[in-house]
């Protein structure tokens, strides 16, 4: 499946979610919360990337904490896009952002690489080396300099 694909599921699963258990965010019907899932994850790929650039002193001199802004905001900008998705004050907006987050990732295992928020890197091993015949040294990779 194709990895924006998959981010999009999982941010419809997220909201829907942040929409069951916060007050502040609400979507009025199904297709309401599909939509507004595809406009967060593309404002998720577009936008945060760029605007986390624009404002990395900001997160490093609040240790993090204005990226938690920063995503309540694309939040707030999603439901103000998609008719029938109501974010309601930037509480919700700061909550839900943690919220769908924290789903968003826990999904994005679940369901495999190309799910979650980032890339996923893969280190693949040619196996390990034999062991050496009881007795005999193992072998040492470099050079060694004996005194």
């Amino acid at each position: 499946m194709h990895p924006f694909l998959l981010r999009w599921i999982t941010t419809t699963l997220a909201l829907a979610l942040a929409s069951h258990l916060l007050r502040g965010i609400h979507a009025d019907s199904v297709v309401a919360l599909v939509l507004a899932g595809l406009v967060l994850a593309g404002l998720n790929a577009a936008l945060r990337p760029l605007l986390t650039l624009v404002s990395l002193p900001l997160i490093v001199g609040t240790l993090g904490l204005f990226y938690l802004l920063l995503n309540a905001l694309l939040l707030k900008l999603a439901a103000l896009l998609v008719p029938g998705f109501q974010v309601v004050g930037l509480g919700a907006a700061v909550l839900g952002s943690i919220l769908i987050g924290l789903a968003s990732w826990a999904l994005g295992h679940l369901l495999g690489p190309g799910a979650g928020s980032g890339p996923t890197i893969r280190v693949h091993r040619s196996g390990p080396s034999p062991e050496p015949p009881p007795g005999e040294p193992k072998p040492v990779k470099g050079r060694v300099i004996e005194s």
